[in-house]
């Protein structure tokens, strides 16, 4: 483990595949951990593009978006009574053409508070090799 790696704990967590169309429920339960909530129930898009209207309307399409989000590099925590930040560095790996898209229905009072009634963006990666590559801590 690292340290300063953020780990939400959950009090009930699922993430399952149906077998009737490919929908995927998804729900996160905290309790009195510090994971967000969300109860959701993603499917495949019926024309194989979800509805990206709120997200074109930043950046140039879906692909822009995805090309924007998906290379996660980096993860930043703070640690206050040691007085510093950690920079730990990532790699994911993860091809834009793995990115699945799906729509769906979410519902999370954490997502909600930060982003108010914001269109989600929603995909799927069949698998993610984490590779953690190194930890920089700064004073200050």
């Amino acid at each position: 483990m690292a340290e300063g790696m953020p780990m939400h704990l959950l009090a009930r967590g699922e993430v399952t595949r149906d077998q009737d169309g490919g929908h995927v429920p998804w729900c996160w339960i905290p309790g009195a951990g510090s994971a967000p909530d969300c109860n959701a129930r993603f499917r495949p898009p019926r024309c194989g593009r979800g509805p990206r209207a709120a997200v074109e309307r930043v950046l140039r399409d879906e692909r822009a978006v995805l090309a924007y989000a998906v290379p996660q590099e980096l993860a930043l925590s703070t640690q206050p009574w040691a007085r510093r930040s950690t920079l730990q560095e990532i790699e994911l790996g993860i091809p834009l053409e793995a990115c699945e898209p799906l729509t769906g229905d979410v519902s999370s009072r954490a997502a909600r508070a930060i982003v108010g009634d914001a269109v989600p963006l929603c995909f799927r990666v069949g698998s993610v090799s984490f590779r953690f590559v190194s930890e920089t801590r700064v004073r200050g």
